[in-house]
């Protein structure tokens, strides 16, 4: 979600590895969330270790306003419809995916289907059905079949990637099939979530709005995989997740049971580290390349060695008790629960504990001029690690300094000492968010230009021209306000026109009666996500058409 939390993960991976040969307290560029599996079923199980990141309490809520029929994840930042059955019953792959892409719903349009790690997220492995936890958590009509998602599967391109929200199994069906699988729509809300999930791997778009279409997710770090060194050198580092898995994806020589593998796991001792666990679900899905055949073959491309084109076992039970998760590292990358006495093979993890980091950065900084004297920045609180945000200012030509230290989930500031911000001294802002890990990158610079004077409205013929006289160098553009009445009138001003920059005048037809008029300047960043500033507004003009 954030370019500066990518790069700083990636760059603390890399630093531990390239200069001390050591990831122990490395971290990845994500954090994987816990699966939700609570309950222990054997020593070193998914829910003995219960590795990954906290879901918080609640995990959903709901959205208010236009937003009221919608739920947000506080776990991803993901909005979901309430009705898990809003588009009336099940859809061919490419219906689903049309009906997704032109959806207007809860005051947004930018719907999407999910693709499957969007989708995969929603399950609950503690739960005998996620359907029906979900239907207790503020959503109604979630089905317990099949779902489709964005993701096409690579090997065989006539089908698409579905998850079942009974069980949560992930597979495969083929695209044209109208009564197998329903729709579950998706957007990216303007809240932070807990953890950001990944993209998928797949780049090839086979329609407009699927995964290779959208990538939707964090791009993954180049290179992937990097190798230890020391005593680590036989073991491979993600530098996507931080977890650290064995070179060898055949190390423990055989398939084993279920059983085996967990105990297996538990006692190794390999590039001189003890704590080796067998990897949940989500660590173990983490793996897969859904834009790659095999992905086992992909991983040999990575630097593993000898990972088999078969079945890994999970730490993960399956509700039923003698199942347990496994997912296929070949052509099918199918998520399946199987019994426990099979025989599969193992790959032990170790790490991806969360790491403390610096926080997000805010984005969408705005500083208006109120009056002469006094400046209002508002921004979005992006960051759920904060404990604080600091406020910079630089006057004219002079250097940035802390204008205040501000409390976390602070989204405004006023400040009351910006003299002659309309006509003598330029203004300029930026906001960090901050905590004991340091600050965030800063939010592009919001420059408040000089207001534009000697605004004059001229009538014409079915109209109104206006003219003004435009005293700053710096601004994107001008906006023209407009209020039915005179200039003392309580009716609210309305924006009819954005112009370009160095514009002077505008003209526009008027129904007879009496308008009143004000311009202000704004600015724009040249980074993004942009910052604006706002001039104060110049004199009010009334004109009369008859």
């Amino acid at each position: 979600m954030n370019n500066c939390r990518i790069f700083l993960r990636l760059t603390v991976v890399l630093f531990f590895v390239l200069s001390f040969g050591s990831t122990a307290s490395a971290a990845g560029v994500i954090d994987l969330p816990r699966t939700g599996q609570t309950t222990s079923h054997a020593i070193g199980d998914d829910g003995d270790w219960q590795a990954g990141v906290t879901w918080p309490s609640p995990r959903f809520v709901s959205g208010t306003g236009i937003e009221a029929n919608c739920m947000i994840d506080k776990l991803t930042g993901l909005m979901w419809p309430k009705n898990g059955n809003l588009a009336g019953g099940t859809k061919t792959w490419q219906d689903a995916l049309t009906y997704s892409n032109n959806l207007n719903y809860c005051g947004h349009t930018d719907w999407r289907l999910p693709n499957v790690n969007e989708l995969e997220s929603l399950v609950n492995l503690e739960e005998p059905d996620t359907s029906a936890w979900l239907n207790i958590q503020g959503f109604y009509s979630v089905q317990s079949n099949s779902y489709w998602s964005s993701s096409t599967h690579r090997q065989h391109s006539n089908n698409a990637l579905y998850v079942v929200m009974l069980y949560g199994d992930v597979a495969f069906h083929d695209k044209t099939s109208s009564g197998y699988a329903n729709v579950f729509p998706v957007r990216s809300s303007s809240a932070a979530g807990v953890i950001d999930l990944p993209r998928t791997g797949q780049t090839i778009s086979y329609a407009t709005g699927d995964d290779g279409d959208w990538q939707a997710g964090i791009a993954w770090p180049s290179p992937r995989f990097v190798s230890g060194t020391g005593a680590e050198a036989d073991c491979m580092i993600d530098t996507l997740t931080g977890l650290m898995w064995l070179k060898n994806g055949d190390l423990a020589g055989v398939a084993k049971t279920w059983q085996d593998a967990l105990t297996y796991s538990n006692n190794l001792n390999y590039c001189g580290h003890s704590d080796w666990r067998l990897p949940n679900r989500k660590e173990l899905m983490s793996l897969v390349n859904r834009g790659e055949s095999s992905t086992a073959t992909w991983l040999w491309t990575q630097g593993l060695i000898y990972v088999h084109g078969g079945t890994y076992w999970s730490s993960s039970p399956e509700d039923r008790w003698h199942y347990a998760w496994s997912v296929d590292m070949h052509h099918l990358n199918y998520v399946l629960s199987i019994s426990k006495i099979d025989y599969h093979y193992v790959f032990p993890v170790r790490g991806g504990q969360s790491a403390i980091l610096p926080p997000v950065a805010p984005e969408a900084l705005k500083a208006t001029a109120n009056s002469s004297g006094k400046i209002t920045l508002a921004w979005l609180d992006k960051s759920v690690y904060e404990t604080g945000y600091k406020v910079f200012r630089k006057v004219g030509a002079g250097k940035f300094v802390l204008l205040n230290s501000l409390p976390a989930d602070t989204e405004t500031y006023v400040d009351s000492t910006a003299t002659g911000n309309d006509t003598t001294t330029a203004y300029s802002y930026y906001v960090k968010a901050c905590s004991a890990a340091g600050c965030s990158k800063s939010t592009p610079q919001a420059v408040v230009p000089y207001k534009p004077t000697n605004l004059v409205a001229t009538k014409v013929t079915n109209g109104v021209n206006l003219s003004w006289t435009d005293n700053s160098a710096n601004e994107k553009g001008f906006k023209i306000y407009r209020t039915e009445g005179t200039c003392s009138s309580m009716n609210p001003l309305k924006l009819i026109k954005i112009t370009a920059a160095d514009a002077t005048t505008f003209t526009g037809g008027l129904a007879p009666g009496t308008y009143s008029y004000k311009v202000r300047a704004f600015t724009q960043s040249v980074l993004q996500p942009y910052s604006y500033g706002y001039s104060t507004f110049s004199n009010c003009v009334t004109v009369t058409v008859p």
